[in-house]
């Protein structure tokens, strides 16, 4: 009988695929946002917004792929993204004023609220459908998510060599 690592023991805190769609939609809108200032030559907000597009796509590219720490990297991700847009709204607010860009930076901020909360609810409820398919085939007691069902594991090759394949664990 072998021993489930802690680390397993407890749930991964994955967003959901949705999410990673919502911060890549994100993350497309400050790229549009830097290609506009930079057709206009406005580089002062093109460079800042080009640099949160990258890092909301590295943060929507964890979530899609199922990278290791994917809840920790979209959360910093989604945070610096809200933390350059509440400054680039208060530069925007406190300078030229340009409505369509007071309108955009207002409106990306509520998007980008509105991630956090699905990505601190993902770290609440780990169990709301948000868990890691692969994560939840090494919980013992969970099959496809249900409690109660045994699970089954990968063995490791026996010393005669034989590849003992799948071995239930005990409940």
């Amino acid at each position: 009988m072998t021993s489930t690592p802690q680390a397993l023991a407890s749930p991964r805190r994955t967003p959901s695929r949705r999410t990673g769609l919502v911060m890549a939609a994100e993350a497309a809108t400050f790229a549009l946002a830097s290609a506009i200032h930079l057709a206009v030559g406005f580089t002062d907000a093109a460079i800042p917004e080009l640099l949160i597009a990258a890092v909301l796509g590295v943060g929507s590219s964890a979530i899609l792929s199922r990278r290791a720490h994917t809840w920790s990297i979209a959360l910093g991700a989604t945070a610096f993204a809200a933390f350059g847009t509440v400054l680039g709204l208060t530069i925007i607010a406190a300078g030229r004023q340009d409505v369509p860009d007071l309108t955009y930076h207002a409106s990306i901020l509520a998007a980008l609220a509105l991630t956090l909360t699905a990505l601190l609810r993902a770290a609440a409820d780990p169990a709301a459908g948000h868990m890691n398919p692969r994560h939840d085939q090494a919980l013992p007691g969970r099959q496809n998510g249900r409690s109660g069902s045994p699970t089954t594991q990968p063995t490791a090759t026996s010393s005669a060599g034989h590849s003992g394949g799948f071995a239930r664990l005990p409940t």
